[in-house]
């Protein structure tokens, strides 16, 4: 893939359009399998990097889809110990007037003032 590469969570920008892979957690009721790798839930989340939060355990939040009208968004929020690899995407792709309210409003809440329910991430 042209114009992709893995990177640490460190050398993001706000910004960023990224590919997060990372481990979920997951649930079964059929009896345990014998193999290691069942056990492994694999994801791969598309979007725009908007840093890092959370008090106990930290979390890299990803921007999934955006709302214009509204200027919300769904993101991901994905335990930093969950995360197998980071792929930097191409920057050209990116709404920057969008990216720079939604920027502010990110850096300024914590994440405990997100308000979770049908409308995703609003501010």
């Amino acid at each position: 893939m042209s114009g992709v590469k893995v990177v640490r969570l460190a050398d993001l920008r706000v910004g960023d359009a990224v590919r997060v892979h990372w481990f979920d957690a997951s649930e079964a009721t059929c009896p345990m399998p014998q193999k290691d790798h069942t056990y492994d839930t694999p994801v791969r989340s598309y979007g725009v990097f908007l840093g890092v939060k959370g008090m106990r355990a930290k979390h890299a939040i990803v921007a999934k889809e955006v709302v214009e009208r509204d200027k919300t968004f769904h993101y991901n929020a994905i335990p930093l110990g969950m995360i197998e690899r980071v792929l930097l995407l191409n920057p050209a792709d990116l709404e920057r007037d969008l990216l720079k309210c939604l920027r502010r409003k990110v850096m300024a809440t914590p994440l405990k003032r997100f308000r979770r329910g049908q409308r995703g991430g609003t501010l």
